[in-house]
């Protein structure tokens, strides 16, 4: 029986952290290989977010969307997702991950030096002289002038800046996929992986996936590839346990 994953959310500030992290546990370095082998980790670490109150659960998710297709195309080829920038992504994610590890380094040294500057004396810095401050009379040539700067001004200061916002939604659930699996085993027995996607949504895939392989390590379902193009769900041992 694997042991879960021991990490609190006060060990780290977002997903990458929580890579980095099940990577040194692993002593493993920072490759797409890598990221496939604790890939079940993270998803062990995922089951228990909504126990643990886990913030920004969302990016967590997207980012296992990423690490789920690497593994599912390591381990099943014929699993083919609409995405032809896999490699791509794969790479980015290492890439990422390797300058967040920078960071981090860069950041601890920078506490280290304002710790160490915290135990030495120091003075305060010499404070320039006071200037007396000067009225400079822009050189505007008539009253339409100014009255175009002063409109110019006034125009300026109202504008407002929108930021758009970005927001990243999951539109599918683990348990509720899960409980779709099982009533469907509950009546077909057994059925095809490909009868589960609707949409045909990268979203829906990976979240049914994930469900499938959860269950298939509870002893709920087995996995059976009899043909090259399909995967085929049926009842486990423990199903309905």
């Amino acid at each position: 029986m694997n042991k879960q994953p021991e990490i609190t959310t006060d060990n780290f500030a977002g997903p990458l952290e929580l890579l980095l992290k099940l990577l040194k546990k692993e002593r493993l370095m920072i490759t797409d290989v890598s990221l496939v082998a604790i890939t079940d980790q993270y998803l062990s670490y995922l089951k228990r977010a909504s126990e643990i109150n886990l913030p920004l659960v969302g990016e967590y998710y997207i980012l296992a969307t990423t690490l789920m297709t690497m593994k599912s195309q390591a381990l099943l080829p014929i699993l083919e997702v609409d995405d032809d920038d896999q490699e791509d992504d794969a790479s980015i994610l290492v890439a990422r991950l390797k300058e967040y590890e920078r960071y981090r380094q860069v950041t601890s040294q920078f506490k280290q030096l304002e710790q160490n500057g915290q135990e030495h004396y120091t003075i305060a810095p010499l404070m320039p002289p006071k200037l007396k401050p000067q009225l400079i009379i822009p050189a505007i040539t008539s009253k339409q002038d100014l009255k175009t700067s002063y409109v110019y001004l006034l125009n300026k200061n109202n504008q407002t800046h929108k930021v758009p916002k970005i927001r990243n939604t999951w539109r599918y659930s683990i348990d509720t996929q899960t409980g779709l699996i099982r009533k469907k085993l509950l009546t077909a027995g057994s059925f095809l992986f490909h009868s589960l996607i609707a949409d045909n949504d990268r979203q829906e895939i990976v979240t049914n996936f994930l469900a499938v392989l959860n269950m298939a390590k509870d002893g709920e379902l087995l996995i059976n590839q009899q043909t090259q193009d399909e995967l085929i769900i049926k009842r486990g041992g423990s199903h309905g346990n």
